[in-house]
């Protein structure tokens, strides 16, 4: 069973932790963020069993561009009917960063769309390529991203290839002319960070960079899609927890402040673990 490099964790574990047993939901109809020059950005959001994932599908006049790919293989089937739904070939799958969550449905949707360049970060590649040595098929292409422009779904994006953060490798996407910022896990809405990997000050370094992009339209890797207000929430989550570490609190004591400050937030076991690495 492989082993995920940044996690120590493997797949089996991953899935366990996220309640495999659980049935997946499809959830329609998908959240538009932005319709303008002729392309839609569609959200697909997981269920508790995929950590609430998202995955966003960039639809363009005659060619699909998928973002993130979701942890098991329901929600995979649900991408893949969200895609035959719009008649136009998927061309690039581009995946965020390397976390479990975010690439696993990658051997489910691969043999689907054969076609389909599966794009990250070389490091976050490396891991993908590892990972798949134990799937049964998984025929798409690897191919490295650089920082500069990209063309998805026959649209201009600034991909950014930021410092390791919240995960290693992380790779974020801009559109200038919608001002839509695909953050990956570098902003989250309603839900509890994973802080486990501890580059908590980078992490807040990087969203400093997301913000002076000014943009319109903030797409998550976890939650609902909202304004740059969520770089600010995701931010203070980020400069409480640290004040709170500062301090030498205790565990339960920082718990108990995290919940009371974030009642609302989903899935407090980020928040466990956070706790416990840190």
């Amino acid at each position: 069973m492989t082993c995920s490099p940044e996690t120590g964790l493997t797949r089996r574990q991953w899935i366990g932790i996220s309640g495999a047993a659980a049935t997946s939901v499809l959830v329609f109809p998908f959240q538009a963020a932005a319709k303008e020059a002729s392309h839609e950005f569609h959200q697909h959001p997981s269920t508790r069993k995929g950590f609430y994932a998202n995955s966003y599908l960039i639809e363009g006049d005659d060619q699909c561009a998928l973002i993130d790919a979701h942890l098991n293989g329901d929600e995979a089937q649900d991408l893949a009917r969200l895609i035959n739904a719009t008649g136009k070939p998927l061309t690039t799958i581009v995946i965020t960063h390397p976390h479990p969550d975010h690439y696993l449905g990658l051997e489910h949707l691969g043999p689907l769309f054969s076609a389909a360049a599966v794009r990250s970060s070389e490091a976050t590649l490396e891991i993908i390529r590892t990972t798949a040595a134990d799937w049964r098929e998984f025929p798409n292409v690897l191919k490295p991203l650089k920082q500069g422009s990209l063309m998805l779904a026959n649209r201009p994006f600034e991909l950014l290839l930021l410092p390791d953060a919240e995960s290693i490798a992380p790779v974020v996407l801009f559109d200038a002319e919608t001002r839509t910022l695909i953050a990956g896990d570098h902003v989250l809405n309603g839900q509890h960070l994973w802080m486990v990997e501890g580059r908590m000050e980078a992490w807040r370094n990087n969203l400093a960079l997301l913000a002076d992009l000014s943009p319109r339209t903030v797409l998550p890797g976890h939650g609902k899609i909202g304004g740059p207000e969520l770089i600010e929430s995701t931010d203070g989550y980020l400069r409480d927890f640290l004040s709170m570490k500062a301090q030498n609190l205790t565990a339960a004591l920082i718990k108990q402040e995290m919940l009371a400050r974030y009642p609302d937030h989903l899935f407090t076991e980020a928040l466990d673990s956070s706790i416990l690495a840190n």
